[in-house]
């Protein structure tokens, strides 16, 4: 006599609660891992673009033998002007649209500037200048001096550069805090305390900046020096308020200590 056994195929309850429970802990263990390679992605891709952009800035100090000016004052007949404009036949690329002017962390739109006599909006997006270096009056950046009551400026000439190599030009932007004065990328931009406003504003804009700093790859700023180097920094060794390290921002490699109480006046 032939037996047959009959098998249910499905899943019992208990099986299918292991197996949701296996796949649950694998998504948990994975999923950090491929959020770490995504941003890691998008870090080597920032770096990328700063890469570019200083080798722009490179050649057109060639041709001029002068850093470009960070802005220039525009006139009826002579709309304003700000660095990336001054790079736009080097990178055949716009702030507006070009792909090396956008970080893939960053969150918002490119937004075009103004400098009449009557406005001063410097460009606003995922990179900027080192403009003023540890300067009020923008003298210590790469970015021009400021002369004037219209706040024109005389190009930093490519001999006042003592130190290229330690020369921080252009980088990843401070983000989430208003116009510092200085363009978003700078000393007086990442410490706001130092600037006008009532503590409980100060301490509101800085934690904006902080978390949002913290999403954007792996929460390290991205910078590209005058020798056209990249470096990946945490904002607590870029912003260092050491001699060495604020020595890197100024053209003439020193710390300037005597600036800091001028910060964003």
């Amino acid at each position: 006599m032939k037996i047959s056994y009959e098998r249910n195929c499905g899943f019992t309850l208990i099986e299918m609660l292991v197996v949701i429970g296996i796949i649950t802990i694998l998504a948990g263990l994975l999923l950090p891992v491929l959020s770490r390679a995504k941003a890691s992605a998008r870090l080597t891709q920032c770096g990328n673009n700063l890469r570019q952009i200083g080798l722009a800035n490179s050649l057109y100090v060639t041709d001029h033998r002068v850093f470009p000016l960070f802005a220039q004052y525009g006139r009826p007949s002579a709309p304003s002007t700000f660095w990336s404009d001054r790079l736009e036949s080097y990178t055949h690329q716009s702030w507006a649209s070009g792909d090396i002017y956008r970080c893939p962390a960053y969150p918002e739109a490119n937004r075009l500037g103004v400098f009449t006599a009557a406005t001063y909006s410097p460009p606003k997006g995922s990179y900027d200048m080192n403009s003023f270096g540890l300067s009020a009056l923008g003298a210590l950046g790469i970015g021009g001096r400021m002369e004037g009551l219209r706040r024109n400026r005389i190009p930093c000439q490519e001999s006042q550069v003592v130190a290229p190599s330690l020369m921080i030009g252009y980088g990843d932007v401070v983000m989430g805090l208003p116009y510092a004065g200085s363009g978003y990328f700078g000393f007086p931009h990442y410490y706001p305390e130092r600037r006008t406003g009532t503590p409980e504003e100060v301490a509101k804009q800085t934690q904006k900046s902080r978390q949002m700093e913290a999403r954007r790859h792996l929460g390290r700023f991205n910078v590209v020096f005058i020798d056209n180097h990249v470096e990946t920094s945490k904002p607590e060794r870029l912003f260092a308020l050491s001699d060495e390290n604020m020595s890197r921002w100024n053209i003439d490699h020193q710390p300037h200590r005597e600036a800091l109480p001028y910060w964003g006046e």
